[in-house]
């Protein structure tokens, strides 16, 4: 039946609510329970004087008004039953918070691990902050949606895979600052930073993408928008991304060589309107088909581009006078550049063809008056 106090104190036994609650629990140590359909309104705090002591178990669909653990952490949670929606209002502090088949709300700040044991949903209010990883027991089970503006701050998937995240609400910055390990991840039309290597296929709709320096990607980056030319991708420095880029739609951006002496390599098709540089040394490999649409333009010295499968700059590239390179590596397969290769100084800028295959280019190399400073041909070419 119902309970309504103001404290209520338990002790270091098991206490079982078959109703409502109203009142703040103070547990210090066993497991609280509260039976499926019925409510705290009110907390739920660990006053043993240390974090990591006592369980709290919402057996079913419960609403939690108040903080938990927040004077000290709990050991665990376990809420979001198959079939149920449990949802905190305020903090949550527990070392280990297990999640079912069901739906866990957390409306405000939340610290302490998440782990699914089943295929659940948890979903993170808008402004607020998961500190801790996020796991699975198994493989591609879990879905973590950020609703609004929000960040984690530990690893995702780092042992199983999950299934689903979901963010890059438009008007928000969605922020993770580890590992992602997440075999669908959408994201909206806002902006979404990745501090760390993303293991998953990303779908991108009109937004922006920023990965950090050393931030790889194990997996395909997709305009998901339905339209050509949308979305924007950033990399800050040193970045590997197997998978194709911008397969369906093209994306509007994609912006590279934005540290010094930044190592890019992207290991198959991309596309996108605009390949921007940064005033940066550095080098990219392109290992497969590339398709730029606008005019491509060097801004420093010691950038060197190699493309290692077919490669078309619509409105081509140029060296804008600076010391850098243009590589066709045929070692692969044949290749051709589809593109003028121009530049606005004499004698600047190096086209350097080598492999054993045969590498075409089917557009003019530099001009009278702006000649490149060199073209070295080290395997079989066709000019």
């Amino acid at each position: 039946s119902a309970v309504n106090a103001d404290i209520i104190e338990v002790g270091a036994g098991d206490v079982n609510f078959g109703g409502a609650v109203k009142g703040q629990i103070n547990i210090k140590g066993g497991t609280t329970t509260i039976a499926a359909g019925y409510d705290l309104t009110g907390g739920v705090d660990n006053t043993t004087g240390a974090d990591g002591s006592g369980n709290l178990v919402l057996s079913g669909s419960t609403n939690v008004s108040d903080a938990v653990g927040n004077s000290n952490s709990l050991n665990s949670i376990t809420a979001g039953a198959s079939s149920t929606i449990s949802t905190f209002s305020s903090t949550v502090a527990a070392d280990l918070i297990a999640v079912d088949a069901g739906t866990v709300n957390f409306n405000d700040n939340v610290n302490g691990n998440i782990n699914f044991t089943a295929d659940g949903l948890v979903k993170l209010a808008d402004s607020k902050t998961i500190t801790g990883n996020i796991d699975s027991n198994n493989e591609r089970e879990g879905t973590i949606t950020l609703v609004g503006e929000g960040t984690v701050n530990g690893s995702i998937g780092a042992n199983h895979q999950l299934r689903v995240l979901n963010a890059g609400v438009a008007n928000t910055t969605s922020n993770f600052n580890s590992t992602v390990n997440v075999e669908t991840i959408n994201l909206a039309s806002g902006t979404t930073n990745f501090a760390d290597s993303v293991t998953g296929d990303i779908l991108l709709s009109s937004g922006d993408v920023n990965f950090a320096n050393g931030a790889n990607v194990t997996g395909y980056i997709d305009n998901a928008s339905g339209s050509n030319n949308t979305g924007s991708l950033s990399f800050a420095g040193s970045s590997i991304v197997s998978g194709a880029v911008a397969s369906t739609k093209t994306f509007a951006s994609i912006n590279v060589l934005n540290s010094e002496d930044a190592v890019l390599a992207f290991g198959s098709n991309l596309s996108t309107q605009s390949l921007v540089l940064g005033a940066n040394a550095g080098t990219i490999d392109f290992d497969a088909v590339t398709k730029v649409t606008d005019a491509a333009t060097f801004t420093a010295d010691n950038q060197v581009l190699t493309f290692k499968g077919n490669a078309t700059f619509t409105n081509g590239i140029s060296f804008e006078g600076y010391s850098s390179t243009i590589a066709l590596d045929s070692t692969a397969a044949d290749l051709t550049f589809t593109g003028a290769i121009t530049t606005t100084t004499n004698e600047t800028g190096i086209l350097t063809i080598k492999g054993a295959n045969t590498s075409t280019v089917a557009s003019a190399v530099g001009a009278s008056g702006n000649a490149l400073s060199s073209v070295t041909v080290l395997g079989a070419s066709n000019a």
